[in-house]
């Protein structure tokens, strides 16, 4: 077996959603150090759906794994995910994401040359084992390094990262060991390795991983070509990364956001999409040059700088009167307003940006939910609505991938969560599923509320919460808890961003107006809410519970 985390989806100009995943193991389920009341979990009920059976009890699970001999103890080594990722992360790497262009540059050795697509490394699976063999590993700045490897399938994650580090035409400095990894990615499935593991003999087992975690058919998966990524490491906590200096570091971090922000995986408000198209247009085309940096250029490379949900739903009628509030003429404005900046200052400020939105660095998953019925019809026969769940340090995010939004946005501190299994596993149609339980206040009282994700990366998701939750625990005891709302949570992350921002960042401002795509949009859910006594007080959908 191999031992890895799995996060998240990001896509290629011509490819499908894809999403980060996190390959786990089971862990005892748990909330964060703050417990709700007793009683109040997901765990106590049990969800009836006519279409996908009962989901087995707790304790059911429990005796069945236990004659299995699949249940681990918390403190049992884990094939997959690390129960405490040690200071540095040497011995846990995470996350990675498909970058959005064609790779533009090999570097081979000390020497560099362009290429075009056809000349990529061949397919992993179709490389035949060799004593040494050339194998390609793909940044997010369109660049793809050809490392040399005399023994392939005994190369680990750690040898190839320090080979990338040690490159010289790259730059990096020794500690960027600790901030990036090597990651797999196909379109459907991304999978961040450990360092002890192999790399190629995970490619090997790629089609088995997809069926485990994709709902994929089989010509389907025959599409699925995994790729070597160097990317962020999902562990990597934002305090530390915001005192990075080394600027080829800081540069890598800028394009793996910017493939974020454009493959719409960072929701923000239109007018920061916008910002940040400008600062991206001064870093690709240089100085604003009135003459060749025209509305009509920006205008036809619209999908370059914007998300596809931004630059397709506002295109704007050619009509004269109108013409200045285009999109294309307020990102010339903001380019021509910091064409003045150099390129550290701009990148700094991309990431600052990016640093304030609160699931920045996420491992991202695909699941569904159920749609909130909205008529007598919608009760007869209940619909499914994909989302994109998103984890990191901080919380969980439930994501409208369609329109890019916030549904529901969860600190740890105020999450309690419960995996479950499908009664009938055989069956393609029935789910494992992800309960998330959180309070809220409605007329003066305090209710609980759950929520729950149906989705074969449910245990993946499971597990990434599960190694957060640990790593907060651990700060717990190493912090009073004035430190852990000050510094670990960074409840106001905006407040040193503001500090000489060449704009306006809407996006973090309006966070707390019931449009922004950061507020919880909870009538949009199909939930179920209990008192503080336990009782259930509303159900919507399929929900059905049972003492």
């Amino acid at each position: 077996m191999v031992n890895w985390k799995i996060p998240m989806d990001s896509h290629q100009a011509d490819a499908c959603q894809n999403f980060i995943t996190v390959i786990p193991v089971e862990y005892p389920r748990g909330s964060y150090p703050h417990d709700f009341p007793p009683g109040h979990i997901a765990r106590d009920y049990v969800r009836e759906r006519s279409r996908e059976g009962y989901l087995r009890s707790k304790q059911q699970l429990q005796q069945q794994q236990l004659n299995s001999g699949t249940l681990r103890k918390r403190d049992e080594p884990s094939q997959f995910f690390p129960t405490n990722p040690p200071a540095g992360f040497e011995d846990d790497p995470p996350t990675a994401n498909f970058h959005r262009g064609d790779v533009e540059h090999f570097v081979k050795g000390n020497s560099s040359f362009s290429c075009e697509r056809e000349d990529s490394p061949r397919r992993i699976q179709d490389v035949e084992i060799k004593k040494s063999i050339e194998i390609g590993v793909f940044l997010h700045n369109s660049i793809c390094v050809e490392l040399e490897m005399k023994d392939p399938m005994m190369t680990t994650t750690c040898d190839m990262v320090n080979m990338l580090v040690q490159e010289e035409q790259l730059g990096l400095p020794p500690e960027a060991s600790q901030y990036f990894t090597i990651w797999i990615i196909s379109p459907k499935l991304e999978v961040q390795l450990k360092s002890h593991h192999h790399p190629l003999q995970v490619c090997l087992k790629w089609k088995e991983l997809l069926s485990k975690y994709t709902r994929l058919d089989p010509q389907e998966k025959e599409l699925e070509e995994p790729r070597l990524y160097f990317q962020r490491n999902v562990f990597l906590a934002l305090k530390d990364e915001k005192k990075i200096r080394d600027a080829k570091v800081l540069e890598l971090l800028y394009e793996e956001a910017k493939d974020n922000i454009l493959d719409g995986r960072y929701p923000c408000e239109i007018s920061d999409y916008e910002m940040l198209a400008g600062i991206q247009a001064r870093l690709e085309l240089g100085v604003f040059d009135a003459k060749k940096h025209t509305p009509e250029f920006i205008k036809s490379n619209l999908h370059r700088f914007l998300p596809d949900h931004v630059w397709k739903s506002r295109w704007i009628p050619k009509i004269t009167w109108r013409q200045k509030g285009t999109p294309e003429h307020r990102i010339l404005n903001q380019y021509r307003n910091v064409s003045s900046n150099g390129n550290k200052k701009l990148i700094k400020k991309y990431l600052e940006f990016c640093w304030s939105l609160p699931y920045y660095g996420s491992a991202f998953f695909k699941g569904q939910i159920e749609e909130r019925p909205k008529g007598l019809l919608d009760f007869l026969k209940i619909s499914d609505t994909d989302v994109t769940v998103a984890i990191n340090g901080h919380g969980i995010y439930v994501m409208d991938h369609i329109h890019c939004t916030i549904l529901l946005g969860i600190k740890y501190e105020d999450l309690s969560w419960d995996f479950a299994k499908p009664a009938q596993e055989k069956d393609p149609d029935c789910l494992p599923c992800l309960f998330l339980q959180f309070p809220t206040i409605e007329t003066g009282h305090k209710l609980l509320k759950i929520l729950q994700i149906f989705s074969k990366q449910a245990m993946m998701m499971d597990a990434l919460i599960s190694a957060f939750i640990e790593i907060l625990k651990q700060t717990v005891k190493e912090s009073n808890s004035d430190e852990l709302d000050s510094h670990l949570y960074e409840s106001n992350p905006e407040v040193d961003v503001f500090q000489d921002m060449l704009v306006p960042l809407t996006t973090v401002t309006r966070r707390a107006e019931p449009n922004s795509c950061l507020s919880n949009k909870l009538q949009r859910l199909s939930l179920a809410t209990f008192n503080e006594e336990g009782e259930c007080v509303n159900q919507m959908g399929s929900w059905a519970f049972s003492r």
